[in-house]
């Protein structure tokens, strides 16, 4: 093919495309719409290769995948949510664990709970706490310090989500207990009321017995609830019962001030009734 014929081929294609121009030009807006959008509906695939959708950011390090921002956002809130809830559960479990390592073997089981509010009057001292019946809390349960080493209430109510605390010290709070001396054969059971003046008292018990300020006051043992006896306070008056001159009139008072206790942990009964080695 001669240089004379390419020039006549470039010729009749520039002819043809100037044509072409004229008319869509002369052609109504509507058809040139529709050819619009046929191309772009075409070639559209084409033109997205290598391009995001609008409002989606490339990860970094890695051009040929994407992440949606609002993705990348809502997994973002997810990890932090997550992370905060691991944190709780680990210190709960770290308490947990410092709990049981102080204790001589193992309850049925314990729940580590945090006091919503503290209740106070002239004869009253209850706490309101942030686990009830569904983690196993039930009236009678024995709730001990966040340390683990002292009793300082008894669950008297729950409901699914929340349990009252009535502390040792509420003037309606009875419980059994065992007063004891270090490096003595004492060992007297009891039973302790609380006094409502931030004390308790014990009553009942013989003259003959040899009750001194000092001796240990612990929670008696009871199957199911509480496997071993645990410290309650120390004794700190003994003077003859004014109206039973053949009793003592013991004031007890409590190692811990509950009251101003921010965690307590509850020990939860066994179903079957016996504790778990």
């Amino acid at each position: 093919m001669t240089r004379r014929h390419f020039q006549l081929s470039g010729t009749a294609s520039f002819v043809m495309l100037l044509c072409a121009g004229i008319v869509l030009l002369l052609l109504p807006s509507a058809v040139t719409q529709r050819v619009n959008f046929l191309f772009a509906e075409t070639f559209a695939p084409v033109m997205r290769l290598g391009r995001p959708p609008a409002g989606e950011t490339v990860a970094a390090g890695d051009s040929d995948a994407y992440v949606p921002r609002r993705d990348y956002e809502g997994l973002w809130k997810d990890h932090q949510n997550l992370h905060a809830q691991l944190l709780e559960l680990q210190n709960a479990y770290e308490t947990l664990s410092q709990i049981r390592s102080g204790l001589p073997r193992f309850f049925s089981g314990m729940v580590v709970a945090d006091v919503i509010t503290g209740s106070g009057s002239v004869l009253h001292h209850e706490l309101l706490i942030n686990k009830g019946a569904a983690d196993g809390l039930g009236p009678g349960s024995y709730v001990m310090s966040p340390e683990g080493n002292s009793i300082v209430g008894v669950v008297s109510q729950s409901s699914d989500l929340m349990a009252r605390v009535r502390l040792l010290t509420d003037a309606n709070q009875s419980i059994e207990v065992r007063i004891r001396r270090d490096g003595g054969p004492l060992d007297v059971a009891a039973l302790m009321f609380g006094d409502g003046r931030g004390a308790c008292t014990i009553a009942m018990v013989e003259r003959q017995k040899d009750i001194r300020p000092g001796d240990a006051v612990f929670a008696a043992a009871r199957p199911g609830l509480l496997e071993v006896p645990l410290i309650i306070g120390r004794v700190a008056e003994v003077r003859p019962d004014e109206e039973s001159p053949l009793l003592w009139q013991i004031r007890v008072q409590p190692v811990e001030d509950a009251r101003t206790l921010k965690t307590v942990a509850v020990i939860v009964a066994d179903p079957l009734g016996s504790p778990r080695r």
